[in-house]
């Protein structure tokens, strides 16, 4: 099944309809959450998604606070060092990037 097609498959003598979503309907559906936020609210988005930009281009037309984390994007405010397990326990360590100020 491709992309952006749908089929339709008989289940118990009723019609199911099965689809493949393209790339940018993933996106819009994974961002439904986003326009539920408040006005000026904040998110909190994963830097090293796929559709991050798209993320956060919606998030900024709607005046929201975005802060992001990332394990390998240079974009993040919080980037993930490194995982250990330590008696059953786990110590994170993540480098934060703290801005002051934002000159204009």
């Amino acid at each position: 099944l491709t992309p952006g097609k749908t089929i339709t498959v008989l289940w118990r003598g009723k019609p199911v309809f099965i689809r493949r979503r393209t790339l940018e309907e993933i996106a819009e559906a994974k961002s439904e959450i986003i326009d539920n936020i408040k006005t000026d609210g904040t998110l909190l988005l994963n830097a090293d998604d796929y559709f991050y930009e798209f993320h956060k281009k919606k998030a900024l037309k709607r005046n929201l606070k975005i802060f992001s984390f990332s394990i390998k994007n240079k974009e993040g405010y919080t980037k993930l060092i490194k995982i250990k397990n330590v008696n059953k326990k786990y110590e994170i360590l993540v480098q934060l990037q703290i801005i002051l100020f934002k000159k204009n």
